[in-house]
């Protein structure tokens, strides 16, 4: 049986090519109404900031003739955690730290959701010297600068603490050449052992200012440092490290 005449001609491009050239963009219906930085300097509501938050797709590809995995674009990008997670971290994580009175200890992380402007998958970092690290999902503000990088897993098996570590080493390194960086995250579909939780702890007790209030708080030199989370998904996202 043959498809429709769109599938016969659609392209079929490998699901590595349709994230790394894919962008999001955090635009709104209306800049007059509520925004995430109403939401952060006023306490906008929640609902009525997602009414007019729009996430908008750049492919650098045409999007109505492919093909990733046998599905349409926007089906396979539903289907994936980085874009779940991404959706996430611009639609409500602002609200959950500000519901669970952690936008203190998380401060700088909290300061820089409403900087997001862009996001890229499968984005590689420029760390200077150290090269440039790439992360399952960069989110950046207007000047391409990333203020939060992430890697995720979509899988049974359990994360353990080599894990946490890769990740820890990669966003030291990009803290080095950028001020910009409030965080550093970790998404799984399954969830982390002992070992991870311990290495993550390690990580934000290891800096000049282990004792600081800020929570899970690596940092990287005295002026330096980002905020280690750790986030398990089923049916809803949960940050595990630091407990929300």
């Amino acid at each position: 049986m043959t498809g429709s005449p769109t599938e016969d001609r659609a392209e079929s491009i490998p699901s590595s090519r349709a994230l790394s050239e894919t962008d999001l963009f955090v635009r709104y219906a209306t800049t007059g109404d509520p925004t995430l930085e109403s939401a952060h300097s006023n306490g906008a509501d929640r609902a009525i900031v997602g009414e007019n938050l729009r996430l908008e797709r750049h492919t650098g590809f045409d999007p109505t003739n492919v093909l990733v995995d046998d599905r349409p674009l926007e089906a396979f990008l539903d289907g994936r955690i980085e874009r779940r997670f991404a959706d996430w971290v611009v639609r409500a994580l602002l609200f959950d730290l500000r519901e669970t009175g952690h936008e203190n200890g998380l401060q700088e992380l909290y300061d820089a959701l409403p900087r997001i402007d862009r996001i890229d998958f499968d984005g590689a970092v420029d760390a200077g010297e150290e090269g440039e690290p790439r992360f399952d999902v960069v989110f950046r503000n207007r000047m391409g600068e990333p203020l939060i990088v992430a890697d995720c897993v979509d899988g049974r098996e359990p994360i353990g603490e080599k894990r946490v570590a890769s990740l820890v080493t990669a966003a030291n390194e990009t803290k080095g050449n950028t001020k910009r960086l409030a965080g550093a995250m970790l998404a799984t579909t399954s969830f982390f052992d002992p070992g991870a939780l311990e290495t993550a702890t390690e990580a934000a007790r290891s800096g000049l200012l282990g004792r600081t209030a800020r929570e899970s708080y690596v940092t990287v030199s005295r002026r330096r440092g980002y905020h280690l989370c750790l986030i398990e998904m089923r049916d809803a996202f949960h940050v595990r490290v630091p407990e929300l």
